[in-house]
């Protein structure tokens, strides 16, 4: 008991002491705001080192400086107390959630008798994030998304690699290499998508639960199945981002996506999310500047993380699903979901080269080529098209029996057919469009020739990534439903 008390007195002094530090620095003039607000970031999360010493086997002592620090850490954010941690902005609350994680992780950490769990959570939160937003913040110039640069991404990377190397050299050697990659991966990944403040929960919290999966199953086939996985996942994803294919974010979200896929729901289910990314990256450059002239919105960039998730959270979640119940249903969902995406891009890239009339499939009145919602018979034989080479290459793979292959051949490509219709139908009603008031044209776009644009129709929140996302879970959910009456 003795040494339990011990750690808090030495708790509460030592977050003492790195404020006042901060403090004294930011006065003497040695770090400026953001500097302040880092070093008590950094400083703190060296805390952990006092729980393992003095409070790891008692959890309710043990949650005593969280918790307290949670209560004090709102005060101070309502009242700005405590300036050399606080921000004006709206991520403020980041401070809060900083010792959130420590209770969550504390008691984590006791309950699995694990505590240099919490101490990766913990540590790459505070090293890892603090350092790439001070790095990043003086060096980076090219930005990736969220106002995330590419250097402070990659101080995360490294920072996140160098602790997780330490701790899973000393506690499980035998992942120290692919484990630190893939944990290293993950909280730059989840960093980088995560919105500020945020990330003070999703971070420690994301890397502790990463760490735990690779203890967990590093013995068994699935870890290898995830080794190669991700990189044959991450192989295709920087072909194609060197091809502009995808960008930075979009090739960690590919990497993951396909990476869960492969090592949950096998090799076959992989080559069918390959096949459509190839497919379409393809079929996308396919009279790229006949589409153009048709639609500015065929000016395309490379998919960045959002479109890719669009598109393959769905899949991936339901092949973990597969993974938990071995449900062939819960799979042919998941096959599903691909042709459903196949069968959409390849009649919105296929479909704008129509010769004859574009209609809404809402009103079945003619629109503009290219505009959301819009339905041509080249696009519908395209989606027919994309869907059907999904189905034929999964069943030709997987079922020996005629019979059962055809029946199963002929439902992934109707529900892939429905699915890009449901797309459309959101796309017409829903999707956020503008009207260029100059020539009177409708656009995805909120401004044109540096002019704003006039909201037309559809609501805010829902753009087109948000009706492919919509879309594929529908579809799903469509075919849960009609694989669950004939399996």
């Amino acid at each position: 008991m003795t040494n339990n008390i011990l750690g808090i007195v030495l708790s509460f002094a030592f977050i003492a002491a790195i404020i006042a530090i901060s403090t004294v620095l930011q006065k003497l003039k040695l770090i400026g705001d953001e500097g302040s607000r880092k070093f008590i970031h950094i400083g703190v999360s060296n805390w952990w080192f006092i729980y393992v010493l003095f409070l790891k086997d008692n959890i309710w002592l043990a949650c005593v400086p969280p918790v307290v620090f949670i209560v004090l850490n709102y005060a101070s954010y309502k009242m700005n107390l405590v300036k050399a941690m606080e921000r004006s902005d709206a991520d403020g609350l980041g401070t809060v959630y900083y010792p959130i994680s420590l209770l969550i992780l504390v008691i984590a950490s006791a309950a699995l008798k694990m505590p240099y769990l919490g101490a990766l959570g913990i540590l790459i939160m505070g090293y890892g994030d603090g350092l790439a937003g001070l790095i990043g913040k003086k060096y980076g110039k090219r930005k990736l998304v969220r106002n995330k640069s590419v250097v402070g991404s990659t101080t995360m990377f490294i920072v996140s690699l160098i602790i997780s190397y330490i701790i899973l050299s000393w506690f499980a050697p035998e992942f120290t290499i692919i484990g630190s990659i893939l944990i290293a991966v993950g909280a730059t990944f989840i960093e980088l998508v995560t919105p500020k403040g945020i990330d003070n929960i999703t971070v420690p919290l994301g890397s502790s639960l990463i760490l735990y999966a690779i203890i967990s199953v590093g013995g068994q086939p699935i870890f290898i199945n995830l080794i190669i996985g991700f990189a044959i996942s991450e192989l295709v994803a920087v072909a194609a981002y060197f091809r502009k294919s995808l960008d930075s974010s979009g090739v960690i979200a590919a990497t993951i996506v396909g990476t869960t896929i492969y090592a949950f729901a096998g090799l076959i289910a992989w080559s069918t999310l390959i096949l459509f990314f190839i497919s379409s990256s393809i079929i996308t450059q396919f009279k790229k500047y006949n589409k153009i002239k048709l639609s500015a919105e065929y000016i395309k960039s490379a998919r960045n993380y959002k479109q890719v998730l669009a598109s393959g959270l769905i899949p991936a979640i339901l092949s973990l699903i597969f993974f938990i119940t071995k449900s062939e249903v819960i799979l042919l969902t998941a096959i599903s979901s691909i042709a459903v995406s196949c069968a959409d891009t390849w009649a919105s890239e296929i479909g704008v080269l129509n010769k004859g009339q574009t209609v809404s499939i809402a009103t079945l009145k003619p629109i503009k080529k290219g505009e959301s919602g819009g339905v041509s018979i080249l696009g519908s034989i395209a989606a027919l098209a994309g869907a059907f080479m999904i189905a034929l290459v999964y069943t030709a793979s997987r079922y020996t029996d005629t019979g059962k292959s055809v029946q199963i051949l002929f439902m992934i490509t109707f529900i892939g057919f429905v699915g890009s219709f449901i797309d459309s139908i959101l796309g017409a009603k829903l999707q956020l469009k503008y009207i260029d008031f100059k020539t009177k044209l409708i656009t995805e776009s909120s401004e044109s020739n540096g002019h704003a644009n006039k909201k037309a129709s559809g609501l805010r929140f829902i753009n087109n990534d948000m009706v492919n996302f919509i879309s594929s879970l529908l579809s799903a959910l469509i075919a849960l439903a009609a694989f669950a009456t004939i399996i």
